[in-house]
C-alpha cells in the first residue's frame, strides 16, 4: 500500500479517477493535498447537562452557525467540513492529517481521519483546541491535508456501493448517525425485551463463526480462495 505522490495525485485528478472540486493546483503537496475550511460549524449547545447518548439523533445537542472567523476556546470541540467535494475510486482510500503548522498551535483535526474507497461528498471534520489559549480559525484557510493510498486489490464493495453508507453524498458538517447502524436498528425493534448492552452481547455471540462458512461460493471465487 503506497502513498500517492504529487505526480500520481495530479495524474488521478487529471483523468477524473479522483475528484477534488474546487481544485487549486498550489494546494498539492509532495504526498498530499491541502483541504480548506468551510464556512459553517456545529458546536455543542451551552447548558446541556444530560449525557450525550451516541445512539441519539444529536440535533438537540448542537447548534449550527456560519463563520468567517471563530475563536476556538481551550478544549473546545466543534464539527465542520472541508470546502471541497471529493470522490475516491474503489482502489484509493484517504486519511485526514493535521497540517504541521496548525498542530504546533494546538489545533487537532486528525480525529476524523479515515476515508473509505468509493466515498463521495464534502467531508465532515472535527476540530479541537488542545492548547491552553484560544485559537482563531478562518473559513477558507487550509485546515488539513488529505493523504491518499492505494487499496490493493480494489474493494469488492466500496463505500459508494454499501447499503448502509451513512455519509455518502454528505454536504459537510453532519452530526453522528450511529443511530442508523444496522445493529441499533435491530435493537429498536425489540428494545422493550433487552437492554442495549445485553442485545449487543447476544448479537455478537449469534453472529460469530468461521469465515469459511460465511463466504458464498461466488465470493470465494472472486477472491481466488479454495
Amino acid at each position: 500500500m503506497g502513498v500517492l505522490s504529487d505526480a500520481r495525485i495530479i495524474e488521478k485528478i487529471y483523468d477524473d479517477s479522483i475528484i477534488i472540486d474546487p481544485f487549486i493546483y498550489d494546494h498539492v503537496q509532495p504526498a498530499s493535498i491541502d483541504m480548506t475550511l468551510g464556512n459553517k460549524i456545529q458546536r455543542p449547545k451551552k447548558g446541556v447537562e444530560t449525557a450525550l447518548n451516541v445512539y441519539d439523533n444529536q440535533k438537540d445537542a448542537y447548534e449550527e452557525i456560519s463563520i468567517k472567523e471563530y475563536d476556538l476556546e481551550p478544549g473546545e470541540f466543534i464539527i465542520s467540513s472541508i470546502r471541497e467535494t471529493i470522490k475516491l475510486p474503489s482502489d484509493i482510500s484517504g486519511f485526514i492529517k493535521n497540517r504541521s503548522s496548525l498542530a504546533r498551535s494546538g489545533l487537532d483535526v486528525s480525529a476524523s481521519s479515515f476515508i473509505n474507497p468509493g466515498y463521495q461528498g464534502r467531508l465532515t471534520i472535527t476540530i479541537k483546541n488542545s492548547n491552553t489559549i484560544p485559537i482563531k480559525i478562518h473559513s477558507g484557510m487550509r485546515i488539513c491535508q488529505l493523504v491518499m493510498v492505494d487499496v490493493e486489490p480494489e474493494a469488492m464493495i466500496d463505500y459508494g456501493k454499501k447499503s448502509d453508507a451513512k455519509y455518502q453524498q454528505e454536504q459537510g458538517g453532519e452530526l453522528g448517525k450511529l443511530y442508523l447502524d444496522k445493529e441499533f436498528q435491530e435493537y429498536i425493534a425489540i428494545k422493550e425485551k433487552l437492554s442495549i448492552s445485553d442485545f449487543f452481547e447476544q448479537r455478537l455471540k449469534g453472529n460469530e463463526g468461521s469465515i469459511r462458512d460465511m463466504l458464498t461460493e461466488e465470493q470465494k471465487k472472486v477472491l481466488g480462495l479454495k
